[in-house]
């Protein structure tokens, strides 16, 4: 009976840490998306402030030229 209740156990665990292993893939893949939607925008936010602040110098040395 032991034998036969290591054997069930075993079967067990092994198939609860084949589920938890996916489950942790899907989350790494989940926050490996979002990891790249951020740095996206983080992207874009820094290009939309470099092209306002050329448009800001601009501005500057045209009413300097004035």
């Amino acid at each position: 009976m032991n034998d036969e209740f290591e054997r069930d156990f075993s079967v067990e665990v092994d198939v609860d840490a084949a589920v938890v292993e996916t489950e942790l893939n899907v989350d790494c893949r989940e926050l490996t998306r979002e990891r790249k939607a951020v740095n996206s925008s983080i992207l874009d936010l820094i290009s939309n402030s470099d092209f306002v602040g050329s448009r800001i110098d601009n501005s500057v040395k045209l009413n300097e030229r004035r």
